[in-house]
Protein backbone atom coordinates (compact mmCIF):
# COMPACT_ATOMS: atom_id res chain seq x y z
CA UNK A 1 0.00 0.00 0.00
CA UNK A 2 1.44 3.36 -0.90
CA UNK A 3 2.37 5.75 1.46
CA UNK A 4 -0.29 8.17 1.03
CA UNK A 5 -3.21 5.86 1.05
CA UNK A 6 -2.06 3.96 4.25
CA UNK A 7 -2.08 7.55 6.10
CA UNK A 8 -5.41 8.16 4.76
CA UNK A 9 -6.63 4.95 5.77
CA UNK A 10 -5.46 5.57 9.48
CA UNK A 11 -6.55 8.75 9.63
CA UNK A 12 -10.23 7.48 7.99
CA UNK A 13 -10.35 4.65 11.16
CA UNK A 14 -8.88 6.91 13.71
CA UNK A 15 -11.92 9.36 12.80
CA UNK A 16 -14.43 6.29 12.13
CA UNK A 17 -13.57 5.23 16.41
CA UNK A 18 -13.73 9.22 17.57
CA UNK A 19 -16.93 9.20 16.08
CA UNK A 20 -18.30 6.13 17.65
CA UNK A 21 -17.40 7.06 20.88
CA UNK A 22 -18.46 11.09 21.15
CA UNK A 23 -22.38 10.99 22.26
CA UNK A 24 -22.50 14.44 20.48
CA UNK A 25 -22.76 12.08 17.34
CA UNK A 26 -26.35 11.43 18.59
CA UNK A 27 -27.70 14.55 19.42
CA UNK A 28 -29.36 15.46 16.06
CA UNK A 29 -30.53 18.78 17.59
CA UNK A 30 -26.82 19.72 18.63
CA UNK A 31 -25.66 19.25 15.09
CA UNK A 32 -28.38 21.05 13.44
CA UNK A 33 -27.80 23.55 16.06
CA UNK A 34 -24.02 23.76 14.94
CA UNK A 35 -24.29 23.55 11.27
CA UNK A 36 -27.33 27.19 11.91
CA UNK A 37 -24.34 28.33 13.05
CA UNK A 38 -22.34 28.60 9.79
CA UNK A 39 -22.75 31.33 7.11
CA UNK A 40 -23.33 30.42 3.23
CA UNK A 41 -19.80 29.08 2.20
CA UNK A 42 -18.12 31.71 -0.51
CA UNK A 43 -16.66 29.37 -2.54
CA UNK A 44 -15.73 25.51 -2.79
CA UNK A 45 -12.57 26.05 -0.36
CA UNK A 46 -14.92 27.34 2.46
CA UNK A 47 -16.96 24.96 1.75
CA UNK A 48 -14.21 21.99 2.88
CA UNK A 49 -13.08 23.73 5.46
CA UNK A 50 -16.79 24.32 6.33
CA UNK A 51 -16.84 20.50 6.59
CA UNK A 52 -13.69 19.73 8.27
CA UNK A 53 -14.87 22.27 11.26
CA UNK A 54 -18.22 19.80 11.36
CA UNK A 55 -15.85 16.45 11.49
CA UNK A 56 -13.70 17.98 14.63
CA UNK A 57 -16.75 19.16 16.32
CA UNK A 58 -17.98 15.26 15.91
CA UNK A 59 -14.53 14.18 17.21
CA UNK A 60 -13.52 13.61 21.23
CA UNK A 61 -10.69 16.07 22.27
CA UNK A 62 -7.82 13.51 22.46
CA UNK A 63 -8.34 12.82 18.33
CA UNK A 64 -8.15 16.16 17.74
CA UNK A 65 -5.13 17.18 20.41
CA UNK A 66 -3.42 14.08 18.09
CA UNK A 67 -4.29 15.38 15.01
CA UNK A 68 -3.27 18.63 15.83
CA UNK A 69 -0.11 18.11 17.38
CA UNK A 70 0.88 15.58 14.55
CA UNK A 71 0.18 17.41 11.10
CA UNK A 72 1.90 20.59 12.89
CA UNK A 73 5.05 18.78 12.50
CA UNK A 74 4.40 16.34 9.31
CA UNK A 75 2.97 18.98 7.13
CA UNK A 76 6.93 20.56 6.09
CA UNK A 77 7.84 17.06 5.75
CA UNK A 78 4.97 16.02 3.38
CA UNK A 79 4.46 19.07 1.07
CA UNK A 80 8.46 18.67 0.69
CA UNK A 81 7.88 15.02 -0.43
CA UNK A 82 4.51 15.59 -2.55
CA UNK A 83 6.42 18.13 -4.49
CA UNK A 84 9.60 15.84 -4.47
CA UNK A 85 8.14 12.21 -5.59
CA UNK A 86 8.41 10.64 -8.95
CA UNK A 87 5.86 11.47 -11.47
CA UNK A 88 3.96 8.45 -13.04
CA UNK A 89 4.19 7.85 -16.72
CA UNK A 90 0.88 8.10 -18.50
CA UNK A 91 -1.06 4.91 -20.26
CA UNK A 92 -2.26 4.82 -23.12
CA UNK A 93 -6.23 6.17 -23.11
CA UNK A 94 -9.41 5.06 -25.45
CA UNK A 95 -11.02 6.98 -28.02
CA UNK A 96 -14.05 8.88 -26.60
CA UNK A 97 -14.29 9.76 -22.77
CA UNK A 98 -12.56 8.80 -20.13
CA UNK A 99 -13.12 8.27 -16.14
CA UNK A 100 -11.20 7.31 -13.68
CA UNK A 101 -12.59 5.90 -10.30
CA UNK A 102 -10.81 7.04 -7.32
CA UNK A 103 -12.96 4.98 -4.62
CA UNK A 104 -10.51 2.39 -2.29
CA UNK A 105 -11.75 -0.97 -2.25
CA UNK A 106 -15.14 -0.11 -3.19
CA UNK A 107 -17.43 -1.94 -5.37
CA UNK A 108 -17.80 -1.20 -9.12
CA UNK A 109 -21.22 -2.31 -8.44
CA UNK A 110 -21.81 1.28 -7.00
CA UNK A 111 -21.11 3.41 -10.11
CA UNK A 112 -24.01 4.03 -11.88
CA UNK A 113 -24.91 2.27 -15.73
CA UNK A 114 -25.10 5.74 -17.02
CA UNK A 115 -21.77 6.41 -16.08
CA UNK A 116 -20.41 3.03 -17.43
CA UNK A 117 -22.25 3.81 -20.55
CA UNK A 118 -20.64 7.46 -20.88
CA UNK A 119 -17.03 6.98 -19.79
CA UNK A 120 -14.54 4.46 -20.15
CA UNK A 121 -13.64 3.66 -16.77
CA UNK A 122 -10.57 3.34 -15.44
CA UNK A 123 -9.34 2.21 -12.04
CA UNK A 124 -6.80 3.83 -10.56
CA UNK A 125 -4.07 1.74 -9.34
CA UNK A 126 -1.94 1.96 -5.49
CA UNK A 127 0.58 4.10 -5.66
CA UNK A 128 2.38 7.76 -4.04
CA UNK A 129 0.51 10.51 -5.02
CA UNK A 130 2.51 13.84 -6.03
CA UNK A 131 2.25 17.44 -6.55
CA UNK A 132 4.01 19.55 -9.34
CA UNK A 133 4.87 22.97 -9.67
CA UNK A 134 1.77 23.91 -11.14
CA UNK A 135 0.18 22.90 -8.13
CA UNK A 136 1.94 25.41 -5.89
CA UNK A 137 -1.04 27.56 -6.51
CA UNK A 138 -3.15 24.75 -4.55
CA UNK A 139 -0.99 25.01 -1.68
CA UNK A 140 -0.77 28.82 -1.80
CA UNK A 141 -5.01 28.91 -1.37
CA UNK A 142 -5.27 26.04 1.54
CA UNK A 143 -2.29 28.38 3.53
CA UNK A 144 -5.81 30.63 3.44
CA UNK A 145 -6.17 28.31 6.95
CA UNK A 146 -2.64 28.31 7.85
CA UNK A 147 -4.19 27.15 11.47
CA UNK A 148 -5.40 24.66 10.56
CA UNK A 149 -2.65 22.27 9.49
CA UNK A 150 -4.83 18.76 9.51
CA UNK A 151 -6.89 20.33 6.96
CA UNK A 152 -4.09 21.65 4.68
CA UNK A 153 -2.02 17.79 4.94
CA UNK A 154 -5.50 15.93 4.29
CA UNK A 155 -6.33 18.16 1.28
CA UNK A 156 -2.88 17.93 -0.14
CA UNK A 157 -2.75 14.14 0.28
CA UNK A 158 -6.32 14.27 -1.78
CA UNK A 159 -5.21 16.11 -4.15
CA UNK A 160 -1.66 14.39 -4.69
CA UNK A 161 -3.73 11.08 -5.92
CA UNK A 162 -6.40 13.43 -8.52
CA UNK A 163 -2.91 15.25 -9.61
CA UNK A 164 -1.54 11.07 -10.27
CA UNK A 165 -4.25 10.41 -11.55
CA UNK A 166 -4.58 13.47 -14.14
CA UNK A 167 -1.27 12.48 -15.29
CA UNK A 168 -1.91 8.60 -16.11
CA UNK A 169 -4.99 8.90 -17.76
CA UNK A 170 -5.57 12.13 -18.49
CA UNK A 171 -9.36 12.00 -17.96
CA UNK A 172 -12.46 14.24 -18.56
CA UNK A 173 -14.10 12.85 -15.10
CA UNK A 174 -12.93 11.50 -11.68
CA UNK A 175 -15.44 9.30 -10.02
CA UNK A 176 -14.95 8.71 -5.95
CA UNK A 177 -17.98 7.86 -3.53
CA UNK A 178 -16.40 10.61 -0.73
CA UNK A 179 -18.91 13.04 0.53
CA UNK A 180 -17.47 11.78 4.03
CA UNK A 181 -13.94 13.38 3.34
CA UNK A 182 -13.85 17.20 3.80
CA UNK A 183 -11.24 17.35 1.37
CA UNK A 184 -13.90 16.92 -1.34
CA UNK A 185 -15.16 20.15 -2.20
CA UNK A 186 -11.31 21.34 -2.38
CA UNK A 187 -10.54 18.48 -5.17
CA UNK A 188 -13.71 20.12 -6.77
CA UNK A 189 -12.33 23.19 -7.11
CA UNK A 190 -8.79 21.39 -8.39
CA UNK A 191 -10.21 19.65 -11.10
CA UNK A 192 -12.00 22.73 -12.27
CA UNK A 193 -9.11 24.36 -12.30
CA UNK A 194 -8.08 21.21 -14.86
CA UNK A 195 -11.18 21.19 -17.08
CA UNK A 196 -11.87 17.82 -15.16
CA UNK A 197 -15.41 16.92 -14.12
CA UNK A 198 -15.62 15.88 -10.16
CA UNK A 199 -18.41 12.95 -9.72
CA UNK A 200 -19.20 11.52 -7.21
CA UNK A 201 -21.55 8.26 -6.05
CA UNK A 202 -23.46 7.19 -3.52
CA UNK A 203 -22.27 3.73 -1.80
CA UNK A 204 -23.70 3.43 1.78
CA UNK A 205 -26.56 4.49 3.75
CA UNK A 206 -27.18 7.88 4.64
CA UNK A 207 -28.85 9.86 7.52
CA UNK A 208 -28.44 13.30 9.19
CA UNK A 209 -24.92 13.67 10.38
CA UNK A 210 -22.92 17.08 9.70
CA UNK A 211 -19.70 14.91 8.58
CA UNK A 212 -21.12 14.88 5.48
CA UNK A 213 -21.83 18.83 5.48
CA UNK A 214 -21.37 21.22 2.90
CA UNK A 215 -20.08 19.44 -0.15
CA UNK A 216 -20.43 20.10 -3.78
CA UNK A 217 -19.42 18.02 -7.29
CA UNK A 218 -20.18 18.70 -10.16
CA UNK A 219 -22.54 15.79 -10.59
CA UNK A 220 -23.59 13.48 -7.45
CA UNK A 221 -25.50 10.64 -8.14
CA UNK A 222 -27.72 9.19 -4.74
CA UNK A 223 -30.01 6.55 -5.02
CA UNK A 224 -33.27 8.46 -4.08
CA UNK A 225 -34.53 12.23 -3.98
CA UNK A 226 -35.11 12.25 -0.26
CA UNK A 227 -31.15 11.48 0.05
CA UNK A 228 -30.95 14.59 -1.90
CA UNK A 229 -33.27 16.32 0.19
CA UNK A 230 -31.24 14.69 3.09
CA UNK A 231 -27.94 16.38 2.13
CA UNK A 232 -29.52 19.47 0.97
CA UNK A 233 -30.21 20.13 4.62
CA UNK A 234 -26.82 20.08 5.44
CA UNK A 235 -25.77 22.37 3.40
CA UNK A 236 -24.63 20.55 0.37
CA UNK A 237 -25.27 22.85 -3.15
CA UNK A 238 -28.47 21.37 -4.25
CA UNK A 239 -27.81 21.56 -8.40
CA UNK A 240 -25.07 18.31 -8.03
CA UNK A 241 -27.74 15.93 -7.73
CA UNK A 242 -28.54 13.15 -9.91
CA UNK A 243 -30.98 10.06 -9.21
CA UNK A 244 -29.88 6.67 -10.04
CA UNK A 245 -30.57 3.04 -8.84
CA UNK A 246 -26.99 1.43 -8.92
CA UNK A 247 -26.23 -2.27 -9.97
CA UNK A 248 -25.72 -3.10 -6.16
CA UNK A 249 -29.82 -2.07 -5.75
CA UNK A 250 -30.83 -4.32 -8.55
CA UNK A 251 -31.74 -8.06 -8.00
CA UNK A 252 -31.66 -11.02 -11.68
CA UNK A 253 -35.50 -11.10 -10.79
CA UNK A 254 -35.25 -13.63 -13.63
CA UNK A 255 -34.27 -16.22 -11.08
CA UNK A 256 -36.79 -18.61 -10.04
CA UNK A 257 -35.40 -18.62 -6.33
CA UNK A 258 -38.46 -19.96 -3.93
CA UNK A 259 -39.72 -18.40 -1.00
CA UNK A 260 -38.25 -20.49 1.87
CA UNK A 261 -39.29 -18.26 5.09
CA UNK A 262 -41.32 -15.69 6.10
CA UNK A 263 -39.26 -13.44 7.21
CA UNK A 264 -35.09 -12.70 7.28
CA UNK A 265 -33.56 -10.34 9.65
CA UNK A 266 -30.53 -8.40 8.91
CA UNK A 267 -28.38 -7.87 11.98
CA UNK A 268 -26.00 -4.95 12.45
CA UNK A 269 -23.44 -4.24 15.37
CA UNK A 270 -26.40 -5.25 18.38
CA UNK A 271 -25.39 -5.59 21.70
CA UNK A 272 -26.53 -8.38 23.86
CA UNK A 273 -29.23 -6.98 25.57
CA UNK A 274 -30.81 -5.93 21.78
CA UNK A 275 -30.42 -9.41 20.81
CA UNK A 276 -32.25 -10.70 23.64
CA UNK A 277 -34.85 -8.20 22.92
CA UNK A 278 -34.46 -9.56 19.35
CA UNK A 279 -34.74 -12.55 20.25
CA UNK A 280 -38.15 -12.66 22.11
CA UNK A 281 -39.51 -10.49 19.13
CA UNK A 282 -38.18 -13.58 16.53
CA UNK A 283 -40.08 -16.25 18.68
CA UNK A 284 -43.25 -13.96 18.90
CA UNK A 285 -43.44 -14.22 15.09
CA UNK A 286 -42.21 -18.02 15.53
CA UNK A 287 -44.79 -18.85 17.81
CA UNK A 288 -47.85 -16.64 15.49
CA UNK A 289 -46.74 -19.69 13.00
CA UNK A 290 -43.81 -17.98 10.59
CA UNK A 291 -40.65 -18.97 9.68
CA UNK A 292 -38.16 -16.60 10.56
CA UNK A 293 -34.40 -16.80 9.54
CA UNK A 294 -31.86 -14.27 10.35
CA UNK A 295 -28.84 -13.21 8.48
CA UNK A 296 -25.56 -11.72 10.54
CA UNK A 297 -23.30 -9.20 9.46
CA UNK A 298 -20.44 -9.85 7.86
CA UNK A 299 -18.51 -7.52 9.79
CA UNK A 300 -20.00 -5.95 12.30
CA UNK A 301 -22.28 -9.05 14.26
CA UNK A 302 -20.63 -10.79 16.78
CA UNK A 303 -21.82 -14.42 15.48
CA UNK A 304 -20.86 -16.55 18.75
CA UNK A 305 -23.23 -13.87 20.81
CA UNK A 306 -26.28 -14.20 18.32
CA UNK A 307 -25.91 -17.73 18.30
CA UNK A 308 -25.81 -18.19 21.43
CA UNK A 309 -28.81 -15.58 22.14
CA UNK A 310 -31.22 -16.20 19.15
CA UNK A 311 -31.69 -20.25 19.71
CA UNK A 312 -34.16 -21.99 17.86
CA UNK A 313 -34.03 -19.72 15.03
CA UNK A 314 -31.94 -20.39 11.50
CA UNK A 315 -28.70 -18.27 11.45
CA UNK A 316 -27.75 -18.14 7.68
CA UNK A 317 -24.26 -18.47 6.28
CA UNK A 318 -23.42 -15.17 4.81
CA UNK A 319 -20.63 -17.10 3.41
CA UNK A 320 -22.41 -19.42 1.55
CA UNK A 321 -25.66 -17.64 1.17
CA UNK A 322 -25.14 -14.53 -1.38
CA UNK A 323 -27.12 -11.32 -0.32
CA UNK A 324 -29.56 -11.31 -3.61
CA UNK A 325 -30.78 -14.93 -3.02
CA UNK A 326 -30.81 -14.37 1.08
CA UNK A 327 -33.60 -11.30 0.23
CA UNK A 328 -35.33 -12.86 -2.51
CA UNK A 329 -35.72 -16.11 -0.98
CA UNK A 330 -37.70 -13.94 1.74
CA UNK A 331 -41.08 -12.91 1.78
CA UNK A 332 -40.36 -9.87 4.27
CA UNK A 333 -37.29 -8.66 5.23
CA UNK A 334 -36.59 -6.63 8.64
CA UNK A 335 -33.88 -5.12 9.99
CA UNK A 336 -32.92 -1.87 12.23
CA UNK A 337 -31.33 0.78 9.91
CA UNK A 338 -30.17 -0.94 7.05
CA UNK A 339 -29.10 -0.09 3.09
CA UNK A 340 -30.60 -3.96 2.86
CA UNK A 341 -34.13 -2.71 3.41
CA UNK A 342 -33.71 -0.05 0.60
CA UNK A 343 -32.35 -3.09 -1.34
CA UNK A 344 -35.25 -5.38 -0.63
CA UNK A 345 -37.82 -2.26 -1.18
CA UNK A 346 -35.96 -1.91 -4.47
CA UNK A 347 -36.92 -5.28 -5.70
CA UNK A 348 -40.21 -5.65 -4.43
CA UNK A 349 -39.68 -7.40 -1.22
CA UNK A 350 -41.85 -5.58 1.39
CA UNK A 351 -40.19 -3.86 4.30
CA UNK A 352 -40.23 -4.31 8.26
CA UNK A 353 -38.65 -1.93 10.42
CA UNK A 354 -37.63 -3.06 13.61
CA UNK A 355 -38.42 -0.66 16.37
CA UNK A 356 -38.13 -2.89 19.13
CA UNK A 357 -34.81 -4.21 19.14
CA UNK A 358 -33.40 -0.33 20.49
CA UNK A 359 -36.36 1.76 21.00
CA UNK A 360 -33.78 4.99 20.79
CA UNK A 361 -32.46 4.25 17.20
CA UNK A 362 -35.37 3.90 16.09
CA UNK A 363 -36.51 7.63 17.23
CA UNK A 364 -33.08 8.73 15.98
CA UNK A 365 -34.13 7.49 12.94
CA UNK A 366 -36.88 9.51 12.51
CA UNK A 367 -35.34 12.75 13.42
CA UNK A 368 -31.84 11.57 11.20
CA UNK A 369 -34.16 11.29 8.02
CA UNK A 370 -34.06 7.77 7.99
CA UNK A 371 -35.19 6.74 4.03
CA UNK A 372 -37.26 3.77 4.30
CA UNK A 373 -39.75 5.68 6.72
CA UNK A 374 -40.56 7.46 4.19
CA UNK A 375 -41.44 4.61 2.18
CA UNK A 376 -44.09 1.74 2.44
CA UNK A 377 -42.73 -0.28 5.50
CA UNK A 378 -44.63 -1.92 8.43
CA UNK A 379 -42.63 -2.08 11.87
CA UNK A 380 -42.15 -4.75 13.65
CA UNK A 381 -43.48 -3.72 16.83
CA UNK A 382 -47.18 -3.42 14.87
CA UNK A 383 -46.54 -7.74 13.85
CA UNK A 384 -46.22 -9.03 17.57
CA UNK A 385 -48.60 -7.15 19.38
Amino acid sequence: MSITKRLMKISFRLASVSYKKNRYVNDIDAQKAYLASFPAPKDLLERSYFQYKCQKKLQSGLVKVFYGIASFFSCPVLWILLFCHKKSAPVERPEGKVAVTVKGDKSDSVIPWVLSEEFALFSLPAGDGYLTGKDRAVLGALLRYWYAPEFICKCLLKVSQYRRALDMFSPDAIIGCSEFSFTSSVCTWFLRREGVEHINVMHGEKTYLIRDSFVSYDRFYVWDKVYADLLQTLGASPEQFRVEIPPALCFDLSQKIEKEYDFTYYLGAEKSEDLVRLADALHRLQNAGYTVNVRPHPRYTDLAAAKSILTGISVEDFKEIRLEVSVLRSRRVISQQSTVLLQAFCNGVPCVIDDVTDPNLYRRSQKEGYVMLKKEHTLLSALIS
